[in-house]
Order: structure tokens, then sequence, then C-alpha cells
């Protein structure tokens, strides 16, 4: 495959992946007994950001772990939280390699990690990184 091949697979590659509600944080429960949703699979592609599903997962999810106006979405992967600023790509070939596809990340609402992840108040948030990379890179390619 030559370089133009190379670029395209990264390019238009997508990661299939299996979100699922963390089961500690379900509250819904039917005659005693507490009631997971089902999990929701989707293809996202590798350079994509997880916020940008984010408002998906709290529609699917926020009833059923008793959502609290104050609490942030945040996901992790086999109990290590995922750093919205990187691309899914990079996440996944980070933290999901060698597992079977789809790729497993487990959704939560409590007990953000504040020492470890950033806020990631919006869409725009995640824009406003974007361009800042952007620029970066920009800026680098003109240097060298």
């Amino acid at each position: 495959m030559g370089d133009e091949g190379v670029r395209r697979e990264l390019w238009d590659g997508k990661i299939p992946v299996c979100f699922k509600l963390d089961e500690d944080e379900v509250t819904m429960s039917i005659r005693g007994d507490r009631v997971a949703p089902q999990p929701c699979y989707m293809m996202i592609p590798r350079v994509s950001y997880l916020p940008l599903v984010y408002e998906k997962l709290d529609k699917l999810y926020s009833r059923a772990a008793g959502r609290q106006v104050e609490d942030e979405v945040w996901v992790s992967a086999e109990a290590t939280p995922l750093k919205w600023h990187y691309p899914v790509g990079v996440l996944y070939d980070l933290y999901g390699r060698g597992q079977n596809l789809p790729w497993e990340i487990t959704v939560h609402f409590r007990n953000f990690p504040e020492d470890i992840l950033l806020h990631c108040e919006s869409k725009e948030a995640v824009e406003a990184h974007f361009k800042s990379k952007l620029k970066e890179v920009c800026h680098i390619i003109i240097v060298v």
C-alpha cells in the first residue's frame, strides 16, 4: 500500500465501540433489582473526539444513572480514564490494542478524576482544542 493508501485508511478509518454504563452507577431498578441499560454500539472515526458522542451517551444513560445537573460525562477503558483531547484513534492505539472488537468503553457520571482528566464543558471546547492543535502543527511545519 502506497502513501496515499495509508493516508486514506487513516482518514477514513473507524473503530467499532461498545459503550456501557458503569455498573456501580446504575440506580434504575425494577422490583428492587438494579437494571443496567443496554450497551450502545457506534462506529467512531479514528480522527474524531469522544466528547462528540457525549450528548448521545448522556441521553441514553443519564436517567439510569440518576445523573445530577453538576455531574459530568467521562469515559474509561479497563479502569483507565480516557483523555478527551486525544483523537479516538490515538486512544485506541494506546489502550484498546490487543482487545477483541468492539472496543469496550465504560461511561461514567460520577467521581470525575480531576487529577487525570481535563474538564470538557462543550463541543465548542473540542473545536477550540482542535483548532489550537492545528495551529501548532502549522507552526511546526513552517518553522521546520
